[in-house]
């Protein structure tokens, strides 16, 4: 894939433990399917925040996309009907509003917008940035969220940050591990193994394909080790 040589031995385990676990089990989405489209990707990565990515497809291809083809058809929908189509998604009142502001400004656009734009939209920030940037324009850019923070906590010990965003350490991290080629897809297996694998709860640590060299798994038999009684 690709890696930087840069990385460290742990860092290099990490990448291509990821990269091998993602070819045999990533998931599909629609905005994978249709990562060519703007509105598809934009739309998705805008109703992914703090809802769960199987609830975001099923709401896509059942209903969303059924809809809505553009911007435009965006704009034009009232904004009470959009409140109550978002409602089984949560945060319907907020999504609605801002997705009523952002049609309209991207209705009959001739050129998508920038990633500064993509910045400066409502409810929209570094994470929606860098996904479009990754995901549509297939530009070499990080990811992280808190399931991708969460991993980078537990495997390499990283401090967590409040908020994200503005946590550069995470994000430099993030680009620094990111392949030189074939990015896009080790993005979608870092999002894949943070969902399923290294969950907040119910951890799937035996059938972690990193759990060798994992901090957290190493602390953890360590700390379970200690407590033995002694004979």
């Amino acid at each position: 894939m690709g890696s930087p040589r840069h990385l460290s031995e742990k860092e290099g385990f990490f990448v291509d433990g990821i990269v091998k676990w993602g070819r045999k089990n990533k998931r599909g989405f629609v905005w994978r399917e249709k990562n060519d489209d703007f509105f598809v990707v934009f739309i998705a990565e805008f109703l992914l925040r703090k809802t769960k990515s199987e609830n975001v497809d099923k709401f896509l291809r059942e209903i969303f996309l059924k809809k809505f083809k553009t911007f435009c058809d965006v704009a034009r929908e009232d904004e009470g009907e959009l409140k109550e189509l978002l409602r089984p998604l949560g945060l319907h009142n907020q999504r609605a509003n801002a997705l009523k502001k952002i049609s309209s400004l991207l209705c009959e656009r001739e050129v998508m917008p920038t990633y500064e734009e993509v910045l400066e939209l409502p409810q929209c920030g570094r994470y929606i940035a860098n996904a479009v940037e990754c995901f549509f324009y297939k530009k070499r850019k990080p990811i992280v969220d808190h399931n991708i923070q969460r991993v980078f906590n537990r495997f390499f010990s990283l401090p967590k940050a409040i908020e994200i965003h503005k946590a550069d350490y995470l994000w430099d991290f993030a680009e620094k591990l990111l392949p030189d080629r074939d990015f896009l897809n080790y993005n979608y297996y870092l999002l894949d193994f943070s969902a399923l694998v290294c969950k907040p709860r119910k951890l799937q640590c035996n059938r972690c394909p990193l759990a060798q060299k994992c901090d957290f798994r190493i602390q953890k038999l360590s700390l379970r080790s200690e407590g033995e009684p002694h004979v």
